[in-house]
């Protein structure tokens, strides 16, 4: 979510329904695509294809409101799924976690023996 606002404040896009300069990327779609890619990295098609599956609806609830543009939820839903790529391991051994708390940013490097 760092990188989603960090791209929103860096790129200033209007929003198709009134103007303000926030629309890309999608945050609500990469929120929604960073569970279900989370699903998938971690326990497969199995558990991950309903997650797509939820997470294209709230992508395709953007646009329909007039809240983004399809550009926007594209490019919310691929960084989700690439960090969710990067930071989640199928194995479940070990795991890096980003964290804010407050005015702190931080990582947590946990692993399982």
């Amino acid at each position: 979510m760092l990188i989603t606002h960090g791209l929103k404040l860096a790129i200033s896009a209007p929003r198709p329904n009134d103007g303000t300069d926030n629309s890309f990327p999608s945050g609500h779609t990469a929120a929604a695509f960073s569970g279900a890619a989370f699903f998938h990295h971690r326990y497969g098609w199995r558990w991950g294809v309903p997650a797509y599956l939820a997470a294209s609806f709230v992508g395709y609830s953007r646009v329909h409101a007039q809240r983004h543009h399809t550009r926007d939820v594209i490019a919310g839903a691929a960084l989700a799924i690439a960090t969710s790529h990067y930071f989640v391991t199928p194995h479940g051994h070990g795991r890096i976690t980003p964290y804010v708390a407050g005015d702190r940013l931080g990582v947590f490097v946990t692993y399982r023996y």
